[in-house]
């Protein structure tokens, strides 16, 4: 990358210069957070100087924040620049020039948390400055004040905040008022009080600290407690500005007609008098000066004033329009419609969609068209464009002229649906017929459902690749229903829960989908029997693809809640799919049966996922799910012993042989395959099972590890693994890893796994959280291949040792825990399994050579 000179770069010093030269230059993102956190180490060294000046100070901030703000995000723990806050605010309170308390306050406001505890040391720091006399001091304390909204801020800095609105300086007035804006979000009450220097600053002469006014007014108003009288206050501030020989600044003007329309907006609805709130939020008389607005902005292409006037004639009669102007609005922005610029083609649409259809649309035989047909004729080819906000403003504008040209459209759109499409198509096509019902049944909950049911039975029809499940599309569903309000979301979920208990009724695999998220949400508060959706669940698994069959027996589970009892048709159902399914979904059902009988512990899962849910009105699917495989629920999965695969041997267990001593400790010689440098056999498919869940399968089993023996069947078995099935080798492995010491077997996958787990008996759980805490030097990234094949990398370092900690035990729940033990040091590393046989990997090491050597192992 070219490096413009130092001269012209902007740079604060040599040294950040040459910094920033080495990062831009960086052949690999690796490499440049190197350089990166080899800078900030030098600054840390740099800043215990005893003799530094605060100008010295400045800059080593200065390159800090450029570290912090360019480094990749999670390659640095969270506290890595925290070293630096105390000298940022000392240089705040003890800067000499107002750049180097700049520096200071912008360090803290970049880095700092929230709750960190120089925070009331930055607060004094503020008050001090707030109460000098050097007007630069007070405008570089007040937009701090803006960034922090602190609780303890408030008590420190309010009574001199109220003074400043009465300050000579304007840039001091304009401030305070943005400082009353920022503190006034989170505290509301801090702006009880001071209603009439808001209405002084609106008539302030100059014109920054009338804008701050009303942004200030506007804020008010959308907490609930606007100005007296600022519907008339910003009438008369819109006339003045307009009818003078200076309004030429459109960021005021926007300003000014957002004001307008929030505080006007609020009007309607606050306590005022009845006569009050039938008016209009622009005044009648200032309806002229208005259109003439628009027909500037429209000249002089000022979009965001041209949209901002056209949102104040939403609510204006149009025979009041036509009484004061002869010529419709709609003539200034139809050369918009013909532009190249998507931008312009949207404001068009906008615009036009704040004016009633019959000031434009003919269809009042008093008022004619204005569009010509072939303007018609292109916002209908708006439709098919692919920007998916145009489509939506097109879709409303067409609706509110006739609904009738929206049918249509659906119609004709639904007749052409190809034979034959690809999951992305399908998808795509799926939100184009999603924008299209929101618009024609967006209120009605049923008629949406019933449109929303034949649609992606239709699609589904038409799938090349059989019955997909559009992810896009339930997002889609999903997000609208919990936003649409609570009669849509009631009429909506009882519609799709009748098509499910009705046996009749077909529903495609992204419908059940659907409906398994609505059931877990809506359960129990519906007119529908809880033992009715489970049964309908229940008669529809069989047909069901296995990822939907999963999310129906997750739904299944909550709604069980809701039961008094569970029929044994239904477990028998579940029973049975276990049966014919893979280790995922026979998990899950076994998962069931056992909760269902257990319903104690069910209620438990439920109220912890309700408790730990983003949203406390209703309960999520994911929520549910999560709650469901936290570790600190008690247990509800059976091993594979008590599975239903227990009962598919083919002949009757022998009787328990007697414990042998472990292959590793006899004197014998042993098979080339145990003696030699063993690696797993990725060929086998035994060998593919991932190390977590090897390792997590060692605290399910009994309390005494002994008191389940391999039966010699299982060893015969897997003594042929070349005709073992699926289910049976996870039988075997699972016993194998369950039962180290009883490992007479030569299996290459199982002995490495025991071998690893086996290591550095005298580390805990305990010793890897504080190793993770205390190392430095946070990196990640992909490794393509399974957590075990990683771990068998890490195997290949020369002079360490391993210790592996299970994914299932605390601390980092999910992730394969592996301390590295080398001579000198040590690093500690976390893996997370990923569904396509390669896994996430982080890793903490001080030791630069470690660090690279682990790294490379890793690819």
């Amino acid at each position: 990358m070219d490096v413009p000179p130092y001269i012209s770069s902007g740079a604060n010093s040599r040294a950040h210069y040459s910094l920033v030269r080495k990062v831009e230059c960086a052949d690999s993102p690796q490499a440049a957070n190197q350089f990166l956190l080899d800078e900030v180490e030098a600054i840390r060294r740099q800043l215990t100087d005893p003799a530094l000046s605060l100008e010295k100070c400045r800059e080593h901030l200065i390159t800090l924040l450029y570290c912090h703000m360019t480094v990749s995000h999670g390659f640095l723990p969270l506290n890595t620049f925290d070293f630096a806050l105390s000298h940022a605010v000392t240089l705040a309170e003890a800067g000499r020039s107002t750049s180097q308390k700049r520096m200071g306050y912008l360090f803290c406001a970049e880095v700092m948390p929230a709750d960190h505890e120089l925070q009331l040391m930055l607060i004094n720091t503020l008050r001090k400055d707030l109460e000098h006399e050097d007007t630069s001091r007070i405008c570089l304390a007040l937009e701090n004040v803006v960034v922090f909204s602190n609780q303890d801020l408030i008590p420190a800095i309010q009574a001199r905040l109220s003074d400043l609105l009465s300050h000579n300086s304007p840039h001091v007035r304009r401030r305070a008022l943005l400082g009353y804006r920022s503190l006034g979000l989170p505290h509301a009450d801090l702006l009880s009080n001071i209603d009439l220097k808001v209405v002084s600053r609106c008539k302030d002469p100059d014109q920054q600290v009338v804008g701050a006014a009303l942004s200030l007014c506007v804020r008010m108003a959308q907490i609930k407690q606007p100005v007296s009288n600022a519907r008339e206050l910003v009438n008369d501030i819109f006339v003045t500005t307009l009818t003078s020989s200076a309004h030429d600044k459109p960021e005021f003007i926007c300003t000014m007609l957002s004001a307008l329309l929030v505080v006007g907006q609020v009007s309607f609805h606050s306590k005022l008098s009845d006569e009050l709130n039938r008016k209009d939020r622009l005044s009648e008389d200032n309806v002229p000066i208005l259109l003439q607005l628009i027909r500037s902005s429209s000249k002089s292409h000022e979009r965001g004033v041209l949209r901002g006037s056209f949102a104040l004639l939403t609510n204006i009669a149009p025979d009041r329009l036509l009484s004061v102007n002869l010529e419709s609005p709609v003539h200034h922005i139809r050369p918009l419609l013909i532009s190249r610029h998507p931008n312009d083609v949207y404001l068009f649409l906008s615009c036009l969609e704040c004016i009633d259809p019959v000031l434009w649309a003919g269809t009042s035989n008093d008022i004619p068209a204005v569009l010509d047909g072939w303007e018609v004729e292109r916002i209908m080819q708006l439709l098919d464009l692919s920007d998916t906000l145009v489509r939506k403003t097109t879709l409303r504008l067409l609706h509110r002229v006739d609904p009738n040209i929206v049918s249509i459209f659906y119609s004709q759109a639904v007749r052409n649906i190809p034979s034959s499409l690809s999951v992305t198509d399908s998808n795509e096509r799926a939100l184009r017929f999603l924008e299209i019902i929101t618009v024609q049944f967006g209120e009605d909950g049923e008629l949406y459902a019933r449109e929303l049911k034949d649609i992606l039975l239709r699609l589904e029809q038409a799938s090349l690749d059989g019955q997909p499940v559009l992810e896009a599309a339930i997002d889609k569903v999903l997000t609208y229903t919990r936003y649409a309000g609570i009669d849509f979301g009631i009429g909506f979920s009882t519609s799709l829960l009748t098509f499910l208990v009705d046996p009749v009724t077909r529903l495609s695999q992204t419908m059940m989908v659907i409906v398994a998220a609505l059931a877990t949400e809506q359960c129990g508060k519906l007119s529908i029997r809880p033992l009715d959706i489970l049964e309908g669940f229940a008669s529809r698994l069989p047909k069901s693809t296995p990822p939907v069959k999963d999310a129906c027996i997750l739904a299944m589970l909550r709604v069980a809640v809701d039961c008094d009892e569970i029929p044994s048709s239904i477990i028998n159902v579940v029973e049975e799919l276990g049966h014919h399914s893979k280790w995922h979904l026979r998990q899950r059902c076994e998962q069931f049966v056992t909760l269902v009988a257990k319903k104690d512990s069910l209620i438990e899962i439920v109220q912890k996922a309700r408790s730990s849910a983003a949203t406390q009105s209703f309960l999520q699917l994911p929520d549910f799910l999560a709650a469901l495989l936290d570790p600190t629920v008690p247990s509800t999965t059976l091993s594979s012993s008590q599975s239903f695969s227990a009962s598919k041997l083919r002949y009757d267990a022998y009787d328990t042989p007697i414990p042998a001593p472990k292959l590793r400790n006899r004197d014998a010689p042993l098979s080339p395959r145990l003696t030699g440098n063993t690696h797993w056999d990725e060929s086998s498919e035994a060998g593919r099972e991932s190390l977590s869940r090897v390792s997590s399968k060692l605290t399910v089993s009994s309390p005494d590890p002994l008191s389940k023996p391999l039966t010699a069947g299982e060893l015969t078995l897997a003594a042929v693994d070349s005709l073992l099935k699926d289910e049976a080798k996870e039988r075997i492995a699972e016993a194998l890893a369950s039962r180290v010491d009883l490992i007479s077997l030569d299996s290459p996958f199982v002995s490495e796994t025991t071998d690893i787990l086996l290591r550095s008996e005298t580390r805990t759980e305990g010793d890897f959280e504080s190793l993770w805490n205390s190392e430095g030097g946070d990196a990640r990234g992909w490794f393509n291949g399974s957590v075990g094949v990683a771990v068998e990398r890490m195997r290949n370092l020369e002079h360490t040792r391993l210790k592996v900690f299970p994914a299932d035990l605390p601390p980092y729940l999910g992730d394969l825990k592996v301390v590295v033990d080398g001579v000198r040091a040590q690093a500690a590393l976390r893996l997370r399994e990923s569904d396509d046989d390669s896994c996430l990997w982080r890793l903490r090491c001080n030791n630069n050579e470690l660090h690279v050597e682990i790294r490379r192992h890793l690819g």
